[in-house]
């Protein structure tokens, strides 16, 4: 279930800043701290139901919260043109220069999540190829611009090889 919490937290992590929500919705004076609805800090307390946001202002120690979240799911592959975008957790990244990059995308097999091959430049994406250790077939995606994408499952060792 972590894996599938990271995936929609993308998502929805923007509805944690203030400048992202109307401003009826936050509360007008603070009891702690203060909100200030143009900075991109994080409130400390987010409500259910009708009660306002920001009753204990911004979480400093939270600003930095999108540059720990969104890098996660980019994988940089040097001087090729490309990245590698996946919206499930990764690990065990190991990019050959020029030839392949393998790495292990994490959570259960039973769920899907998705791949994405994105230019990084104005340059056609190299030959590429995708392979996965499941048994399924690779279910590939439309993807807009000359990107590729891909559904994939977690729990998965995926190998990408690429030919200029």
């Amino acid at each position: 279930m972590i894996a599938e919490y990271l995936r929609y937290l993308i998502d929805h992590a923007g509805y944690y800043y203030p400048a992202m929500l109307p401003e009826e919705m936050l509360e007008e004076k603070s009891k702690i701290g203060e909100v200030d609805q143009k900075l991109w800090i994080a409130l400390e307390d987010l409500q259910d139901g009708w009660l306002k946001f920001g009753s204990v202002g911004q979480e400093v120690y939270g600003a930095g919260n999108a540059f720990g979240i969104l890098p996660r799911h980019y994988l940089k592959v040097p001087e090729e043109g490309f990245m590698i975008y996946v919206d499930y957790p990764t690990s065990n990244y190991t990019a050959r220069k020029g030839t392949n990059i393998h790495f292990e995308v994490l959570g259960d097999a039973r769920l899907s999540c998705r791949l994405m091959i994105v230019k990084t430049g104005s340059h056609k994406l190299p030959k590429i190829s995708v392979s996965v250790d499941t048994s399924d077939k690779l279910q590939k995606e439309d993807a807009k611009s000359g990107n590729m994408a891909f559904i994939i499952r977690g729990n998965s060792k995926v190998i990408i090889r690429w030919k200029h």
